[in-house]
C-alpha cells in the first residue's frame, strides 16, 4: 500500500501487515512528521482471494468442477524438484527489478517504538534531574551552608570552598577577592605570665573583629615566641572560641603555653590559613623580659 506524509507530500510504499489491524503510528522519513496510519480494509490477500473464489449456487457450480478436475493436467511429482509452486500471496521480483525493489524498502517510514521512547524519556530526565540538583549545590553553597552548618564537611570532602559562592556578584564578590587582614582583625593583644597549680604559664589573650560587610569563617590561630634575634624560640596553633562571625562582631580568645622558653622577649600572634595569612601583630612582652608574674 502507499502511504502519504500530510505534511510533506512524500510517498512511501508499505507492507500493510506491518500496520497492524487496528493502525499504527509511523514517522516520514523526510521531514520526521508523525501521524497515525489506519490499516486497510482487508489486510489478508488470502482473504480477498476467499471471497472473489466463494461459490455462488452449488447446482451449478458442482458439474463444472468435477469437468475440471477429469481434464486438469497431472501434477507433478513433488520429489523430483523440477517444479515450483508459489505461495499465494508472495513476491516475486525479477532480478533487473531487484534495484528497484531495495530503494523502494528504504523509503519506508520508520514505525515508532512506545518503549524505547519512554526509555529515552525516562533516563533524559532523570540525568536533567541529577544536574539540577549538583547546579543548586554548586550555586548556592554559602546558603546552604548557612543555613545548614553541618553541609560545610560535606563540601570539605568533595574539596569545595562552601565559601565561595557560583552566584557571588557585586559587593559580595568584591568582599571575596580581600585578604584575610581586611576582613578579619586582631585586638588587645596581652600576653602574662602566671603561675597556675604551680607550674609557670604564658597566657595569651585578645580579641578578633569581624570588619568584613558579611559573616565570616574564623581560621586558626598560630602564636610565635620570638628571641632577641628574631628567630622563632616556639610556635603552636589553636582554634578560636567558635567558627564564624556575624559582621562587626566581636570575640574574645585566649591561649596557655605552660613553661615557656626563658629566651622569649617578642610574641606573634597571627591567622593561619594556607589560603591567605593576615598581616602578624607582633607583641613585645614585658612579663617575659621582667620575668614571671605571680598572681
Amino acid at each position: 500500500m502507499i502511504l502519504t506524509c500530510p505534511n510533506c507530500a512524500t510517498r512511501f510504499a508499505l507492507d500493510p501487515a506491518r500496520l497492524g489491524v487496528q493502525g499504527r503510528t509511523v514517522r516520514c522519513a523526510r521531514c520526521l512528521n508523525t501521524w497515525f496510519a489506519e490499516a486497510p480494509d482487508d489486510l489478508s490477500p488470502l482473504g480477498v482471494a476467499e471471497k472473489a473464489g466463494a461459490r455462488d449456487n452449488p447446482l451449478i457450480d458442482d458439474p463444472f468442477d468435477n469437468l475440471l478436475k477429469k481434464h486438469s493436467a497431472p501434477q507433478p511429482d513433488s520429489d523430483s524438484g523440477s517444479s515450483f509452486t508459489p505461495r499465494f500471496g508472495d513476491r516475486l521480483i525479477r532480478p533487473e527489478q531487484s534495484e528497484a525493489a531495495d530503494r523502494e524498502t528504504r523509503n519506508l517510514p520508520a514505525l515508532l517504538t512506545t518503549g524505547r521512547l519512554g526509555t529515552l524519556l525516562g533516563w533524559s530526565s532523570l540525568a536533567l534531574f541529577v544536574a539540577l540538583i549538583i547546579g543548586i549545590v554548586l550555586l548556592f553553597a554559602r546558603d546552604i551552608t548557612s543555613t545548614w552548618p553541618a553541609a560545610h564537611k560535606l563540601y570539605d570532602t568533595f574539596g569545595l570552598n562552601a565559601e565561595r559562592s557560583l552566584l557571588a556578584h557585586g559587593p559580595a564578590a568584591a568582599v571575596e577577592t580581600l585578604p584575610l587582614e581586611k576582613r578579619l582583625k586582631l585586638l588587645d593583644l596581652a600576653p602574662s605570665q602566671r603561675f597556675i597549680n604551680g607550674t609557670l604559664t604564658l597566657v595569651i589573650s585578645g580579641k578578633i573583629q569581624n570588619i568584613s560587610p558579611r559573616d565570616e569563617t574564623l581560621p586558626p590561630i598560630e602564636v610565635v615566641l620570638l628571641d632577641g634575634q628574631k628567630l622563632d624560640l616556639k610556635t603552636w596553633v589553636f582554634e578560636p572560641p567558635q567558627k564564624t562571625l556575624k559582621s562587626g562582631g566581636i570575640v574574645p580568645f585566649e591561649t596557655r603555653l605552660e613553661n615557656p622558653p626563658p629566651a622569649a622577649q617578642d610574641i606573634r600572634v597571627t591567622f593561619s590559613t594556607p589560603a591567605s595569612v593576615a598581616k602578624p601583630a607582633a607583641v613585645k612582652s614585658p612579663a617575659i623580659e621582667s620575668g614571671a608574674k605571680t598572681p
